[in-house]
């Protein structure tokens, strides 16, 4: 088997509030539903701010490490208004945490909380198909679920 791992076949799922405890129990307690019809899933996961300092006294400039920060998913899909997923999508933005299960081609399965920061509606052209797009607002670190 390859240790690559392809995109397709990889789903998200959405789960409407927090889990009980922020670990994979809290999370595996969760029902979910799947948003269907996702076409592209962006690059996410923690990142550290990096600062930078610059005193007069010195040609050098000193950087160090700082906040970390949890990032963002953006999701782009077909619209599907009969869609349960994309309904629950929908419905969470500004109500607070969701939960996310993301599970890849191989399996491995990613347990994440967010904040539905947008969920908007694309025509395009005359050739498209009509589309949506949501910003997940990532909120604490990941937990593994497998």
């Amino acid at each position: 088997m390859s240790s690559l791992t392809k995109t397709a076949n990889t789903k998200i799922e959405i789960s409407s509030g927090e889990p009980a405890t922020h670990d994979k129990a809290g999370f595996d307690a969760k029902t979910y539903t799947q948003i269907k019809g996702i076409k592209t899933i962006s690059e996410h996961g923690v990142t550290i701010e990096i600062q930078s300092y610059q005193s007069i006294d010195d040609e050098y400039e000193q950087r160090y490490e700082s906040a970390k920060k949890t990032g963002d998913i953006d999701i782009a899909m077909a619209r599907n208004e009969a869609d349960p997923g994309q309904a629950i999508l929908a419905s969470s933005l500004g109500n607070g945490h969701q939960s996310l299960k993301i599970t890849d081609s191989k399996g491995f399965i990613a347990y994440k909380l967010c904040l539905v920061g947008s969920y908007t509606t694309n025509y395009g052209g005359a050739t498209d198909l009509k589309m949506a797009s949501s910003k997940l607002a990532l909120t604490k670190s990941p937990v593994a679920g497998q």
